[in-house]
């Protein structure tokens, strides 16, 4: 009925590929790890290693996403036995979902019997800071919409039953042990619970696709996990399963974020971004994907990571920065924007009270006019302006208006730009390429700044410092 649908990932597949890795090694592992992006760290702490490169594993995937390692790790960890995958597999990467779920089968035929998953997440819910590390307690699996489920095709009864219950996907008991044992440590604050969303990707997701999936209720969006959770259920493993939030969103324009006292909807404009680590693709622009684009693909190496948010004292009523930015544009042709004081072949400049500023490296053009080879930079702003009455429109209710103070524009082609506090008390906190400066009073950037880092990313917060 289904000919060669399982052909490379069928049950004896797995089972050869399982039964080469215990011919390797004695180590018989009872949990299962798998490491998100930049999470590869996990499986230096094992004890007693035993690694082997996924390329010599028989009827394995390998991995073709920067910062996974493409190692599988035998070993102990506080005496257990485990195995630890340095890197997984994508939908984007072009595999079929069986082949992506294949080493979670061969977990199961290894003898695991819980396997615990890590990812690198945009945070959707507005609770959630840089840094938080979410519980996963559900999931939304967006490709399942479509059919795209790991268990599509005849199922084998050895592995688990054609119609697996998805409703305690993620064990509740383990759930509540990594809670407790968060508050003993100490990471209340940061230790949070949440709904997983997952995106086929690569193509990161639209503003509208971001405020539909708040409005579905997901609290973390990514590119993974989901599929491997689903075969872990279906073979029957107990699964825990947890999200580092990487960046927030970038919502630009009104989002309905939660119920207010008088029961209609509040708005509120994000004023945090991110940019992800690894390069953008040759035929986008770093801006392009702060513009339209949330979430960090599932391969961003947590290293350089570069966030650009409020400083602690914007959390207690200060949310702004005064700033001036100084900047010139290598092309001459730029259009005159709404605003900004723009005069050809002159400084451009923008004095406001800033909410957040980035700012990337673009890559050069591919014209064959010689301008279009030199790079420039873009730099992203939300600035907070005077409150101005919007009309926005709720299904059933009538027509309101509500107070916006921000304003989010992308000002690209910079040749150079100069940043400096408007007042004297304000000092900067500046990272390029993911070092941070302190005690900063103002900075240059250039296009042609030297350095390794193909898209130079900066970020940019001020702090005051206390009085002495």
């Amino acid at each position: 009925m289904y000919p060669d649908a399982n052909k490379g990932f069928s049950y004896e597949d797995c089972k050869a590929t399982s039964d080469w890795l215990m011919a390797q090694t004695d180590i018989r592992p009872i949990v299962g790890i798998v490491c998100g992006s930049g999470l590869g760290g996990l499986a230096d702490i094992l004890k007693d290693q035993v690694a082997f490169n996924y390329k010599d594993i028989p009827n394995f995937p390998q991995s073709t996403v920067h910062g996974h390692a493409g190692r599988l790790v035998f070993g102990t960890l506080k005496g257990r036995p485990c195995v630890c995958m340095q890197g997984r597999f994508h939908l984007y990467e072009g595999y079929p979902i069986q082949k992506i779920t294949l080493p979670i089968r061969i977990f199961k035929l290894l003898g695991v019997e819980t396997v615990m998953l890590t990812n690198a997440a945009g945070g959707l819910n507005q609770d959630f800071k840089v840094g938080d590390i979410m519980i996963i307690k559900d999931h939304l699996n967006m490709p399942g919409f479509a059919g795209n489920n790991p268990l599509s095709g005849p199922n084998d009864e050895r592995f688990g039953v054609r119609f697996p219950c998805m409703s305690d996907a993620y064990d509740r008991e383990l759930q509540q042990l990594a809670m407790d044992v968060g508050q003993e440590l100490g990471f209340a604050d940061f230790l949070k619970e949440g709904v997983y969303c997952v995106l086929g990707g690569p193509s990161f997701e639209t503003i509208a696709e971001c405020r539909m999936l708040y409005k579905l209720g997901a609290d973390a969006v990514g590119m993974s996990t989901v599929h491997e959770v689903i075969i872990a259920r279906h073979c029957g493993m107990r699964v825990f399963a947890l999200s580092l939030i990487t960046n927030q969103v970038v919502k630009v324009g009104l989002i309905e974020s939660g119920q207010s006292p008088t029961g209609d909807m509040d708005e509120g404009v994000a004023v945090s971004l991110a940019v992800p680590s690894t390069s953008p693709p040759s035929h986008g622009s770093p801006t392009g994907m702060i513009k339209e684009a949330a979430t960090p693909p599932s391969s961003p190496s947590m290293g350089s990571v570069l966030t650009v948010q409020g400083s602690p004292s914007m959390s207690h009523g200060v949310d702004a920065i005064g700033l001036q930015v100084d900047y010139w544009l290598a092309s001459l042709a730029e259009k005159r924007r709404e605003g900004e004081r723009r005069d050809t072949g002159c400084k451009n400049t923008l004095k406001s009270a800033f909410r957040s500023l980035q700012v990337s490296r673009l890559p050069g053009g591919g014209g064959t006019e010689p301008q279009a080879q030199v790079s420039t930079m873009a730099m992203t702003v939300v600035t907070k302006e005077k409150n101005k009455k919007v009309p926005t429109i709720f299904l059933g209710k009538k027509p309101k208006e509500r107070d916006v103070d921000s304003k989010s524009q992308v000002i690209e082609g910079i040749s150079r730009l100069i940043c400096s506090a408007k007042q004297q008390q304000t000092i900067l906190k500046v990272s390029i390429d993911g070092v941070e400066w302190n005690d900063v009073k103002f900075f240059q950037l250039a296009a042609q700044w030297p350095t390794h880092v193909k898209y130079l990313p900066v970020g940019l917060f001020g702090y005051s410092k206390p009085p002495s």
